[in-house]
């Protein structure tokens, strides 16, 4: 879990949970934190007026991410390429693929190898 996502949760509980025994307010410094996780967290405190111990569980809603439409601008193939272009665009390519190649068969040394 993200420590901003922490820090919410945290603040949300002391602003909006309340004693389930005498509904009196969550005191944040009697709290501790049980357990965390990825997407929640476990919480106790125990209640100033009431002297019981109570847990508070939080868990992250997750928003599914939308789909990005397929006219988006980012996702346009370009369709006025030229010949030659293509051609460079093809060369680039496995330029990179040959780069790749190199960095993985590099069996240590010294560095510069890679770049001569």
């Amino acid at each position: 879990m993200k420590i901003h996502h922490l820090k919410q949760i945290i603040d949300q509980i002391c602003n909006e949970i309340f004693c389930p025994h005498c509904q009196k307010a969550c005191q944040c410094p009697n709290m501790e934190m049980v357990r965390v996780g990825k997407s929640g967290a476990e919480f106790q405190f125990i209640c100033p007026n009431c002297n019981i111990e109570s847990k508070v569980q939080a868990q992250l809603e997750h928003n599914k991410k939308k789909p990005v439409p397929a006219n988006d601008a980012l996702f346009r193939i370009p369709i006025k390429e030229t010949e030659e272009e293509a051609k460079i665009r093809y060369k680039k390519m496995n330029e990179i693929k040959e780069i790749g190649s190199e960095v993985k068969r590099f069996e240590g040394g010294d560095v510069r190898e890679l770049f001569l």
